[in-house]
């Protein structure tokens, strides 16, 4: 009796179609969950740990929903398309470390102003104040302001502080008349990370390994064939013709 073709055995080149839609909407998810586990991932007690092995399935699930039909998949796309993905959401999740720094320390100096905000005050001078400020900081004491910078801060001190005193908000009295808006600060401005230094180091290096292992759950079965779906009907056929 001729056997159907098992489903997901058709030539790769008409499959890696399929394969890149999955690819583009795991990359998709990826970056999405990796805004997220920027905010999660600094919870205190090392916590946000958990997050990343919760939520590295949600990227697996969704590329083998897409990859699913067109199994097998070979080695070479199933885990390089599956490393794209681990790799950006990483990117995008120590991207969002860093771009809420300065709202951090920003945070910090109003919890240190002393006797209320001046006459002319707005949110905005001062995030943009702060923002200059770590900018000029991570530069200083690391070559460069970027992400590149927060990486090597967050691997040695992991912590900013603004000093006590008078604190001018430098966009401020640029206008003919206009009095400058400045803070005093009653208590420096201190931030520091939950898990600075050798700590942040374990926990970045455990959320990957955590996330890859959970993404790893979700794709591993795509390197076999799926079960052929005519043996009953065949395994059937053999028996009427024993009974004849």
């Amino acid at each position: 009796m001729e056997e159907r073709p098992a489903v997901g055995v058709a030539d790769w080149s008409v499959r890696r179609r399929q394969w890149l839609k999955g690819l583009l909407v795991g990359l998709m998810t990826g970056a999405f969950f990796g805004i997220v586990l920027g905010i999660l991932g600094m919870l205190p007690l090392l916590l946000g740990l958990f997050f990343f092995l919760l939520f590295g399935a949600v990227p697996g699930a969704v590329l083998f929903r897409f990859w699913d039909p067109i199994r097998p998949i070979p080695g070479i796309a199933l885990w390089g398309g599956s490393l794209l993905v681990l790799v950006l959401t990483f990117v995008v999740s120590l991207y969002a470390e860093y771009y809420q720094l300065p709202g951090h320390v920003s945070m910090k100096v109003r919890m240190a102003v002393a006797g209320g905000y001046p006459k002319g005050y707005r949110r905005a001078l001062l995030d943009s104040r702060v923002h200059r400020l770590v900018s000029d900081y991570l530069r200083e004491r690391y070559g460069t302001p970027g992400p590149l910078a927060y990486l090597k801060w967050a691997a040695s001190s992991g912590k900013i502080e603004i000093a006590e005193g008078p604190m001018r908000l430098d966009d401020s009295g640029t206008n003919a008349g206009q009095e400058p808006v400045v803070l005093m600060l009653s208590k420096p401005a201190v931030h520091r990370l939950h898990q600075p230094g050798k700590l942040w180091i374990i926990r970045v290096v455990g959320s990957l390994l955590l996330f890859a292992l959970a993404m790893a759950m979700q794709v591993a079965p795509l390197r076999k064939p799926r079960p052929c779906e005519t043996k009953p009907v065949e395994d059937g056929a053999q028996a009427e013709g024993k009974d004849a």
